[in-house]
């Protein structure tokens, strides 16, 4: 997965959806995009995709793409929280990311060994079943944002796990030996 051109213009394509980046004839830094292409290969490891765009006035701009305003679980089901496939353009989320783990139906994601960090936090299904954020195998969780767990919503905070963030707005359900900064 990666960034790559058209004959129109630069898009994503991850298999499920397909992301208009820029287009020939977007407007772009004053002027008119005339031809797009990316300016390195695919996505970096922080959601981003450089490009080089040539404008109709005859200037030239690099410029980059960020991928990561936020993070939407897929729709496919349960999963690792640390498979990039399990999330849009396969990027996993950061510490930039608003991360919802609101698929329609139910899904449990599993916190892998490794501690992960995002902007904030929704957990909870939006029409059926229940969403589950599962940290009892390893790695802690940290929100820099606050975190919410809606109606059908539920956190697994393990045993030697932490659950950090400023603030906790808990609709659904927190359950565990773990610890809660």
């Amino acid at each position: 997965v990666g960034g790559f051109t058209d004959s129109e213009g630069l898009v994503l394509s991850y298999g499920i959806e397909t992301l208009q980046i820029l287009r020939n004839g977007d407007a772009l830094a004053g002027s008119v995009i005339n031809t797009i292409s990316p300016a390195a290969d695919g996505i970096n490891d922080s959601g981003q995709i450089a490009y080089e765009a040539f404008l109709s006035d005859g200037s030239e701009v690099i410029g980059r793409f960020d991928l990561t305003t936020d993070r939407r679980w897929d729709e496919r089901g349960s999963g690792l929280w640390s498979t990039d496939g399990n999330w849009p353009g396969d990027v996993e989320p950061n510490s930039f990311t608003d991360v919802f783990l609101t698929p329609d139906g139910g899904a449990t994601i599993t916190g892998d060994f490794q501690n992960t960090y995002a902007k904030s936090l929704t957990v909870g299904s939006l029409l059926s079943g229940q969403t589950v954020l599962n940290l009892n195998s390893g790695g802690d969780r940290e929100s820099l944002g606050e975190i919410v767990v809606n109606g059908r919503g539920k956190i697994e905070v393990g045993r030697d796990r932490i659950l950090t963030a400023p603030t906790l707005l808990n609709n659904g359900q927190l359950t565990g030996d773990g610890q809660i900064n």
